[in-house]
This record gives structure tokens, C-alpha cells and sequence, in this order.
């Protein structure tokens, strides 16, 4: 049902979510004559890891498969946006704890934020974790609900209401709601001009938008199906309430929140559930449906951690979830680049102490078969901080929390930190691949046009062909 709606409402309404030429239009005059400044060089995050020597920055780099041409299509389509200041990038990160807490992809998208700061999109999609009880909210949105709403989400056995990407839906039943959004981040302006709800409602509860004590109704055409509700704004906002008028006997189910404006750039939106193992997501009845809302043009995954937890982590059955998850994405665009997160090091409890989950070298032998299958790419973090055994070591030196599993926010934002310098890395050298290919290239041709100027009867040479679209940068 979503999926036509996602049309429909991508035509008509959606501007900056994986619209390209909507956002060139609305951004750039073709006739202006207006140059471009020149963007310094992208440099990478300086980091000091001299007091955690189990960090070795040397092998900090993204593992890139053999064959590479999805991630050269992605970085490409970046510098294109970089020079010319139109279009839309558009990242999705799907996992688990590590995600819903929100600083380990908040870190990730302002330090790529912070390269091309006139270059911010949208906020993305976001979720109202905290309008239901015992529910961490990432920091930069605050979540209030006038009462605790019931709440759905892709860990359950049997989930009561269905959900889309976000493996979360909050239900508002019997009694009016209100849920107050504020955006958080004071780095980057990420104003808001349209707000689209995903939900549903069997009784035809009819959400509306407050903005500064106005409100506002969805665009009928877009509530047709009654999956989706969009709301166009006479100006941006950073701030709004949400009202769910439910009488008795009536309920409306929000599933998740898109923050869109015309804005070209980046848009990363952040995808997290407690305890979410990759077979949550295929409890998430419109999962492709939301994927085809947002048109990622890469996925990063951090998922395997509640999978290869217990003892009877079983590695093929593991690598067939994902492909099925892949699977979905890949559906949706074909084309999109894939990252894969491996496992950190983590810890089992016992009752003489915590000691090193043996699954993590395992899990993480997979990632690379995974992204050799998938042409995708690996950011091997369980190595990068220290392989087996580093888990301990992190709690002790502050980085991670005393459940030997999850980070504190230093630890959650030296990953990002390590995890943005290998994938700038990465674009730095297929940028400088790309020009000396280019170079090659006009040489070779200069050449041959010195050799046929000189030899007038010689049967004249092909043009050269580019044999390195495939290239590997670093492989594994």
C-alpha cells in the first residue's frame, strides 16, 4: 500500500530526499553565471591515540572489494555535488543499540557535514523513540509525548502494530496525543519545510501539525492511501508538535517522522533499535517501501552484534540474513553502495568476570564475504580497536561502558572519528585515481597524435580505452 503513496508523494511533494533534479532546479539558476568557489582539499580528522595503544591507526582504512565500481559511482556523484553545489546525497545507516543512541551517526554525519558546511540537506528520517517509556532518545532531537504511548518494535516476537525502516511504532489509542519535536544540533541548520509522518490509522484518525501555536493539515493527496501524511511549511522550523486526536475506540500509529527541505547536499538519516539482530528488519512490513521513500545512494549497516552475542551464533545463517537484507536494498537501487560495520570486540559475562566473545573474528570473516558478493566495502572496526581481547581494554581506558558491549560517548565518537577518515581516504584516492586515469589519458591521445603527425601514411590508432573502472584502492 506504502508504495504507491512513496510515488506519489516523492512526485509531488518529497523535495530534497533522492530527488535529483527537483533539488538542481530549486537550488541553482542554469542561466546564473555565478562560479562555484573553489573547496579547499578534504583533510582527514586529526586523532591522538597515544593513550590507547590497542588502537592501531596504520590499518585504518576501508576495505574495498574487488570490484569497486558501486562505490566509484557513489563518490563521483559526491564530487559532483561538491563542485557544482546542486543535487542530493542521500546515506541511510541501519543497526542496532550502537545506532539508536544516535552518537556514533551523529558524529558521522557532522564531521561529513563539516567539510561542506553550505552543503547540509535535510535531517532525514527520524525516530519518536522516547514517546514511549524506557526509550533512549539520541541527543540532537528531543522526543516529549503529553503521555507514554504504546510502542511496537522489530525485536518482538510477534509485534503488535506493523512498522516500516525505523523497527519502531508508537500507537496513540482511546485518548488525544501530543508529541513536541525539537531539534537539538546547533552545528548545522537543518530547517525543516515539509514534515511526512508514516503511519496508519484503521478508525481515520487525522494527524495534525503545530508550528508556533498554527496548525496545519496533510495534503489530501497524499493521505489517500493512508500511509503517509505530508505537511508543507511557509517557512522553516526547527521545532513543532505533533497532534494525534484519537477519541474512544479510535488509535493512529506513527511509524516515523521525514524532515525534508529543498536544500541541496547531504541528507543522513540514522536507523537504530535495542537489541535489533538483522532478522528484526524482516518484521518491518514496509521496510522497502521507507527505503524507496528515502533512495539511499549508500547504506552504512551496523548490524551483527545481538546476532553473534549468544553461543549458538551460527555464521551461515548469519550471511543469509543479510543477503536477504541486502537483497531489499538492492531492490529499491540497485546501485547503492553498501558499508559494512563489523562486530567491535565484546564481552560475555560469567560468573568469574567478563571475558572475550569468541564469535568476533566469525562475524567478521563474513563482512568481507559479504562485501566481496555485494561490491561493497568494510570498515573492519573489531580490528581497527584492537581485534579479541580489546573490549577490556576500552572500559578501562573510558571508551566503553562497564557492560562490555557498549561505548561512552567518548569511545562512540573516536569510532566515528576512525570510521570518517577511511571513507574520506577512500574518496581522496578515488579522486586522485580518477585525475591520473584522466591524465593518462590525454597524454596517451597527445602521443598519438604526435606519432600520426609524424608518420602521415601509419593506419591511424585507436583512441585509448579505460581499463581501471573496476580499480581496487585497498583491498582485503
Amino acid at each position: 500500500m506504502r508504495i504507491k503513496v512513496a510515488l506519489l508523494v516523492s512526485m509531488a511533494v518529497i523535495m530534497g530526499i533522492g530527488i535529483y533534479s527537483m533539488c538542481t532546479a530549486a537550488s541553482v539558476d542554469p542561466k546564473s553565471k555565478k562560479k562555484i568557489k573553489k573547496r579547499p582539499p578534504l583533510e582527514l580528522v586529526e586523532i591522538n591515540t597515544e593513550e590507547f595503544p590497542f588502537i592501531d591507526q596504520s590499518i585504518n582504512h576501508l576495505y574495498i572489494a574487488p570490484d569497486s565500481s558501486v562505490l566509484n559511482a557513489f563518490f563521483d556523484k559526491w564530487e559532483e555535488i561538491a563542485q557544482t553545489g546542486r543535487g542530493n546525497i542521500n546515506i541511510v545507516h541501519i543497526g542496532n543499540s550502537h545506532v539508536q543512541g544516535g552518537r556514533l551517526p551523529h558524529r558521522i554525519r557532522c564531521n561529513l557535514l563539516n567539510y561542506y558546511p553550505d552543503l547540509v540537506g535535510s535531517r532525514g528520517l527520524i525516530t519518536p523513540y522516547s514517546a514511549c517509556a524506557k526509550n533512549n532518545n539520541p541527543p540532537d532531537y528531543s522526543v516529549k509525548a503529553s503521555h507514554m504511548l504504546m510502542m511496537s518494535r522489530n525485536i518482538e516476537g510477534s509485534p503488535s502494530y506493523p512498522m516500516g525502516l525505523n523497527g519502531f511504532t508508537c500507537t496513540a489509542k482511546d485518548s488525544p496525543a501530543t508529541i513536541d519535536i525539537k531539534l537539538n544540533e546547533c552545528e548545522h541548520d537543518f530547517g525543516t519545510t515539509q514534515i511526512i509522518l508514516l503511519g496508519q490509522s484503521p478508525t481515520d484518525v487525522r494527524p495534525i501539525i503545530k508550528v508556533n501555536g498554527k496548525s496545519y493539515e496533510a495534503d489530501e493527496e497524499s493521505i489517500q492511501f493512508d500511509a503517509i501524511y505530508a505537511f508543507d511549511l511557509p517557512k522553516e522550523t526547527d521545532q513543532f508538535q505533533i497532534v494525534l486526536p484519537c477519541g474512544e475506540g479510535e488509535e493512529f500509529s506513527l511509524q516515523g517522522i521525514l524532515l525534508a527541505n529543498d536544500h541541496p547536499g547531504l541528507t543522513y538519516s540514522s536507523i537504530g533499535v535495542n537489541g535489533a539482530s538483522v532478522s528484526s528488519y524482516f518484521k518491518c512490513e514496509y521496510l522497502a517501501d521507507d527505503l524507496r521513500l528515502l533512495n539511499p545512494d549508500l547504506v552504512l549497516l551496523t548490524l551483527g552484534t545481538n546476532d553473534a552475542y549468544g553461543s549458538g551464533f551460527n555464521p551461515v545463517y548469519f550471511q543469509s540474513n543479510y543477503e536477504r537484507l541486502i537483497d531489499t536494498i538492492r531492490s529499491v537501487n540497485p546501485n547503492c553502495a553498501i558499508v559494512f560495520f563489523t562486530n567491535s570486540d565484546n564481552c560475555r559475562k560469567s560468573k568469574n568476570g567478563y571475558y572475550s566473545n569468541p564469535t568476533g573474528p566469525i562475524a567478521r570473516e563474513v563482512f568481507y564475504k559479504l562485501a566481496k558478493k555485494y561490491n561493497g566495502a568494510v570498515w573492519d572496526e573489531f580490528t581497527i580497536l584492537g581485534g579479541s581481547g580489546a573490549m577490556e581494554k576500552m572500559v578501562q581506558a573510558g571508551l566503553a561502558a562497564g557492560d562490555h558491549v557498549h561505548f561512552t560517548t567518548q569511545g562512540y565518537h573516536l569510532a566515528a572519528d576512525l570510521f570518517c577518515n577511511a571513507f574520506v581516504e577512500a574518496y581522496i584516492n578515488h579522486s586522485k585515481q580518477k585525475k591520473r586515469i584522466a591524465e593518462a589519458a590525454i597524454e596517451a591521445q597527445q602521443q598519438s597524435a604526435t606519432e600520426q603527425q609524424a608518420k602521415p601514411n601509419t593506419k591511424k590508432q585507436s583512441e585509448p580505452t579505460n581499463r581501471h573502472e573496476g580499480h581496487n584502492y585497498i583491498s582485503y
